[in-house]
């Protein structure tokens, strides 16, 4: 597989971020999820370039799942033209 860019080919997987950086996927998970306390300042570095090369965007529904927390809200309404319910979907899109 090559590094090309994102826009050219299927989704950037972290096995592929983990496989172009040398470092494992365990690895990579912690410095996205924010936990590089225990990184090498050079490892983290390394990452940040890799992930922005390839183009990596985490999936926000896997990542949703795996914390329990889709950030998802469902609206049931009965004419979606109707200038309130338009209205209240705003509201809670933009809260």
């Amino acid at each position: 597989m090559t590094d090309a860019p994102a826009h050219h080919r299927e989704r950037v997987t972290i096995s592929e971020v983990a496989r172009v950086a040398g470092v494992s996927k365990a690895t990579v998970s912690r410095y996205i999820g924010g936990d590089r306390q225990l990184l090498a300042e050079a490892t983290a570095k390394r990452l940040a370039e890799v992930i922005e090369r390839l183009g990596y965007r985490p999936n926000q529904m896997a990542r949703g799942l795996k914390r329990g927390q889709t950030r998802l809200i469902g609206m049931l309404v009965a004419d979606i033209l109707n200038p309130y319910s338009v209205a209240v979907m705003h509201g809670v899109e933009t809260a």
